[in-house]
């Protein structure tokens, strides 16, 4: 009988104490907290993957809702996918809840008001950080730049020029992102990026934004036709498995 209370008393005792354990765990969330914070940092920086850091902030989230950091963090990670109206959104939480969290606070949130075509809050965020910045840092960051091209914007949305665009079709179009087109002097050699299944390797970027990598195709003027040849992945190695864009062409071609 005396075992069995024992037993019992033991059994009580280690519950107890796991019970106890949780609840102080729950106030000493901290050590999580920044263990999470870390891990997610490490997986943005060192491993590029942005949509792993962003699920670990986003699960923070949920227990640090006023968290000025996360909230910042969650920004860049959307800057970086791409979702700009999400980076503005995340941005502005985070200077509202501490406009201090971070020394690129406002020139981050003044380039996602930029790619949202916010212009005038992109150019109130630039001089405001035009004005906390130091002299090297507004040079490293040449914000003197990003403000003539806001003020540029402005005046070309203000003078719209009529352009038609149109689909150059099966040969050179796909169901995937066709851009950065670049022609040569003679008109007869057309150099792009593509994201189709036919890039080099087939992959598709699982730490971004789950789209095929970038591949650099090239298409040659048909004389005859009068039209683009069937768009093929440019020769020789300059197409790898991951991301790989053109620029421009030579004249020359």
């Amino acid at each position: 009988m005396k075992t069995k209370l024992l037993l019992l008393f033991l059994v009580f005792n280690f519950l107890s104490v796991a019970v106890i354990a949780q609840k102080e765990d729950k106030k000493t969330g901290k050590i999580g907290y920044k263990f999470k914070m870390q891990d997610a940092r490490h997986k943005y920086l060192a491993d590029g993957n942005v949509r792993a850091s962003l699920n670990i902030y986003r699960e923070l989230l949920t227990d640090y809702t006023n968290d000025a950091m996360i909230n910042y963090r969650i920004g860049e990670c959307h800057y970086r996918l791409r979702n700009y109206e999400l980076a503005v959104e995340y941005f502005q939480n985070a200077k509202n809840l501490n406009d201090e969290v971070d020394k690129e606070l406002y020139y981050n949130l003044a380039q996602a008001y930029h790619r949202n075509n916010q212009l005038d809050k992109s150019l109130e965020a630039y001089n405001i950080f035009n004005t906390s910045a130091s002299k090297k840092d507004r040079k490293y960051y040449n914000v003197a730049k990003r403000i003539s091209q806001i003020d540029y914007a402005k005046k070309m949305i203000a003078n719209p020029v009529k352009v038609k665009i149109e689909n150059l079709g099966k040969n050179i179009n796909s169901r995937g992102g066709d851009y950065a087109p670049s022609i040569s002097a003679d008109g007869r050699t057309m150099i792009f990026t593509s994201r189709r299944s036919d890039t080099r390797g087939g992959g598709v970027d699982k730490a971004g934004d789950f789209k095929y990598f970038e591949d650099i195709y090239i298409s040659d003027w048909d004389t005859i036709e009068n039209t683009w040849n069937k768009a093929r992945p440019i020769e020789g190695k300059l197409n790898t498995d991951g991301h790989d864009a053109s620029l421009s062409i030579s004249p020359d071609g």
